[in-house]
């Protein structure tokens, strides 16, 4: 979109908000790499730096002498408009945008600028027709306050719903403004209910992204590819188990439990006590997001009787070892087609009503409880679905076979059967492996689930990755390490059960 912002009254009648422009201006520039910028002022030399800055654009006005300033700038207005052609106007101050019929921002910095008695009279009719006429018809009205907000509420000039809390000292202000720019050129292609103004609510909720974090330097890379998301709604990020001074910190964050925690649901569950957003975004800290990460996400979660939504994880490192690992333990989410079925948590999202419906993570478990938290909500009959045009690079670094065969082990022992006993009744594979959960019994089939498992991940990513066939070896060693160990963890178990009798 092309956005005009028409400073020229502010400049001359309302400098004394002229710095909370000029701040706000500078985080638009930072934080919006899709629209355009057209600054109309009538002092350009103090915009030059703005001129530099992609997608920003200086258009001079030239108003001497400044007497008689509304009138003046009223009449050539229109003209202005017409030959920059903007999608959006924005007037940041108390001005009716004469001729200018198509999307309207306003700015209400000050509660004078409602009150037709504290006019001069010559300007009275200006203020009680086409000011208000200009709020009446603008598709979002940004206030600056709650007392701003009230005042245009009891004076019934506009209906509430059209009107946004813009706090400009607060760091995600440009966020606020760039939603609002969205809402008014969208209710202007048609959605001619003012009430669809609330679309920040149904199509921009409030996100809270959390990281269960353990090591400084990986935690700093995801937050600095955080820092560029193309979301225009609210966005907090929650770092869980690291203090806030051992991170590079592109934008603020909330720390939360600043020790080390070794149960990755706990960690999870603390990072989502926390959390105020409508939608929760969990996120490892070796996982590195693309800009469109938030905003696929809610996309996603949005359509119907979608609970969980996964992601696509390839591997950073294009190492033989490191293909293997990434087809071993994420071979579900190597491929390019969308399905439907458990998901990982290295980056998983969900409305956090539904998270807080099942009881969030179960924090008994050291291993699977991405995959027990995915069954209970599927059991609330939501849909639980792997999309992979939502892309994270997994930094995971394991490229040898002995970090392979140790890491699967690691994992099969601390899970163990758990969750596929635990859900039983869901999937025939389920069942399979409640029947066979008998240490030795489960030892004799190892070799044959092993091969199955290895098949599959084949299978499943052959369309898209034909070199998985060279990997298919070392695949199968690491699905047998994992099995073998879930077998210590029976035998652990049954040993135990043994000698508590």
């Amino acid at each position: 979109m092309r956005i005009a912002i028409d400073l020229v009254i502010v400049e001359k009648k309302f400098y004394e908000i002229l710095s909370s422009l000029h701040t706000l201006l500078n985080q638009l520039a930072q934080v919006d790499q899709e629209n355009e910028y057209i600054i109309i002022t009538g002092r350009p030399r103090e915009y030059r730096t703005f001129a530099t800055k992609p997608r920003m654009r200086i258009y001079p006005v030239k108003i001497q002498p400044w007497e008689s300033l509304l009138i003046k700038h009223q009449l050539i207005l229109p003209e202005i408009l017409y030959k920059v052609k903007p999608d959006v106007l924005h007037i940041p101050t108390c001005v009716a945008p004469i001729g200018w019929n198509g999307p309207l921002v306003i700015t209400l910095h000050h509660i004078a600028c409602l009150s037709v008695q504290d006019q001069l009279y010559s300007l009275q009719h200006y203020w009680q027709v086409l000011w208000r006429e200009s709020l009446s018809r603008a598709q979002c009205i940004l206030v600056t306050s709650e007392t701003i907000c009230d005042k245009v509420v009891s004076l019934r000039i506009v209906e509430k719903e059209r009107l946004q809390l813009l706090r400009m000292a607060e760091e995600n202000s440009a966020l606020a403004v760039t939603r609002a720019y969205q809402e008014a050129w969208q209710i202007s292609k048609g959605w001619h209910d003012h009430k669809l103004a609330l679309v920040q609510v149904r199509f921009y909720p409030s996100v809270s992204v959390i990281i269960p974090a353990s090591r400084p330097e990986k935690a700093s890379q995801a937050l600095e590819a955080l820092s560029r998301q193309r979301y225009l709604g609210r966005i907090e990020t929650i770092v869980v188990g690291l203090p806030r001074d051992t991170l590079a910190k592109p934008w603020p964050i909330i720390s939360v439990n600043p020790e080390p925690i070794h149960e990755p649901g706990r960690a999870r569950n603390l990072g989502a006590m926390s959390a105020t957003g409508d939608i929760l975004l969990f996120l490892d800290d070796d996982m590195v997001v693309m800009e469109d990460w938030v905003a696929q996400n809610v996309n996603v979660l949005q359509q119907p009787k979608v609970g969980v939504v996964g992601v696509r994880m390839p591997g950073r490192s294009q190492s033989f070892f490191a293909r293997c690992v990434d087809f071993t333990n994420c071979g579900y989410y190597q491929h390019r087609r969308a399905m439907e079925g458990p998901v990982g948590s290295g980056s998983m999202g969900m409305h956090r009503s539904v998270f807080e419906a099942v009881g969030g993570f179960d924090q008994t478990l050291c291993s699977g409880e991405d995959i027990d938290l995915c069954y209970r909500i599927q059991k609330q009959g939501y849909r639980i679905v792997y999309q992979p045009s939502i892309v994270v690079v997994h930094d995971h670094q394991n490229d040898t076979l002995s970090k392979l065969l140790r890491y699967n082990y690691a994992h099969g022992f601390a899970g163990g059967l758990t969750t596929k006993i635990r859900h039983k009744d869901i999937g025939l594979k389920n069942r399979l492996l409640f029947s066979v959960r008998h240490p030795f019994i489960f030892l004799l089939l190892i070799p044959i689930m092993a091969v199955l498992a290895t098949l599959q991940i084949v299978a499943i990513n052959m369309l898209d990755n034909k070199r998985v066939l060279l990997y298919a070896p070392f695949i199968l060693l690491g699905k047998l390490s994992y099995e073998f160990g879930i077998f210590k963890k029976l035998l652990e178990r049954a040993s135990s059960q043994v000698e508590g009798k």
